[in-house]
């Protein structure tokens, strides 16, 4: 009772295209967050766990993401997508596209951590590459004319391609969080017209 039950997608009726770049968004988001969404918007979702999600900022922006992200108890209910009884989907390529990356953006913290650390080592592994190049610069005879120079070149590059982007991660954190986020349960009032209770008998 106390979990959201989710739809978990089994198969899809799309062409082999779309089907194609939906399991390349999936692995690659697993791949930056370490997370898998399997399930779309069609949920059920008890009171306990929904009074918690409307206090999440990503709610507006990705509801799947969002639900992975609350660490609300989870139960995947298996279900083929079939064909649509009546009108066209409104999903196309462009939309997958920003669909994938809305999700992304839910752990955009998790992520930028992740390419900071990535992008460290990679400077670390830039570092002894120029010692190695100074090396066999100095102290062998198998450097052949400019080629130190232009292995020092494209390594320096690469090193300052690396620290824009470790700055760039950094930053791009701490303004997300001095930045006021929209909070659904302070502001769905703007967009909800009328509402009703209804009381649900047996």
């Amino acid at each position: 009772p106390d979990n959201v039950i989710v739809a978990q997608r089994e198969r899809r009726s799309e062409g082999w295209v779309f089907v194609l770049f939906y399991r390349l968004y999936k692995a690659t988001f697993r791949s930056l967050t370490g997370k898998l969404i399997d399930f779309g918007n069609f949920c059920l979702i008890p009171k306990n766990a929904l009074a918690g999600l409307v206090y999440h900022a990503g709610l507006w922006n990705h509801l799947a993401a969002t639900v992975v992200a609350s660490r609300v108890p989870i139960t995947k209910m298996p279900a083929n997508r079939c064909e649509r009884y009546a009108g066209q989907s409104s999903m196309n390529f462009t939309g997958l596209v920003i669909h994938g990356l809305s999700a992304v953006s839910i752990f955009l913290d998790q992520i930028a951590v992740r390419m900071i650390i990535l992008a460290v080592i990679a400077s670390i592994l830039v570092g002894l590459g120029l010692v190695a190049v100074v090396m066999i610069r100095l102290f062998t005879d198998l450097a052949i004319p400019g080629w130190a120079t232009s292995a020092t070149g494209l390594l320096l590059l690469i090193l300052g391609q690396t620290v824009l982007l470790i700055l760039f991660l950094t930053f791009s954190i701490l303004q997300q969080r001095s930045t006021v986020q929209i909070v659904p349960k302070n502001e769905v009032l703007q967009f909800v017209d009328s509402h009703q209770a209804l009381l649900i008998v047996g």
